[in-house]
Order: C-alpha cells, then sequence, then structure tokens
C-alpha cells in the first residue's frame, strides 16, 4: 500500500512539474524522506497526505484512492477464479476458430492462383 501511495505522489508531483527538494522544504523534512515516501520505502502518516494534498492542492482522497484499485490478477500464483479461466478458454476458442478460417482462406486462395 505505501508504495501505491508513494506512486500516486510522485505521479501528481511530476504533473506539477515540482522538484522533490521543493515539496521535501514544504514539508519541513529532507529529501532523502521524501524520496523514500515516493519509492514506498517509508511509511506516511494521515497528516503527511494531508499537507501534501494541501500543496497540490487536491483532495486527500486523490491520492488514498489509488489503493482501492484492485490489484491486477496474477496467473501464475493461483489468484484466478473459475471465471477468469472460463474467459480464458472462450478466447483460446476464439483464436482457434479464427485460425481455422484463416488457414482455410489461405488455402482457397493458393487453389485460385
Amino acid at each position: 500500500m505505501r508504495a501505491i501511495i508513494g506512486d500516486q505522489i510522485r505521479k501528481l508531483r511530476e504533473a506539477r512539474k515540482i522538484t522533490q527538494e521543493e515539496i521535501a522544504e514544504k514539508l519541513n523534512m529532507t529529501r532523502q524522506r521524501f524520496a523514500r515516501i515516493e519509492k514506498g520505502h517509508s511509511d506516511i502518516s494521515y497528516d503527511i497526505i494531508l499537507s501534501i494534498a494541501e500543496i497540490f492542492s487536491v483532495y486527500p482522497h486523490e491520492i488514498t484512492d489509488a489503493c482501492s484499485v484492485p490489484a491486477p490478477i496474477s496467473y501464475r500464483n493461483g489468484d484466478a477464479s473459475v471465471e477468469t479461466f472460463d474467459t480464458i478458454k472462450e478466447m483460446i476458442g476464439f483464436f482457434y476458430a479464427n485460425k481455422s478460417m484463416y488457414v482455410q482462406m489461405n488455402a482457397e486462395s493458393d487453389d485460385v492462383i
């Protein structure tokens, strides 16, 4: 979660073309500490989130809502549901149907030449 919030802060900062030094100074912290927050290597308090939101002229939820975005499904670690596998099977079936049609069309065009 720290990395997600840090990434959102970095995106907001870069969109406004503000340096880490400028933000760190306004937050009364070192640039190194602010860089650790952006990288998700350091905890961030809600007070700091409020201060950053004020600096960027955004609502705090515009920083923290990034955490509510669902994580992508990892098909390699077993997080995928049965519904996901059904979707994949459907996609594979569609692929093979198109492949068969492509092969048939190529065979017919070879006969015409």
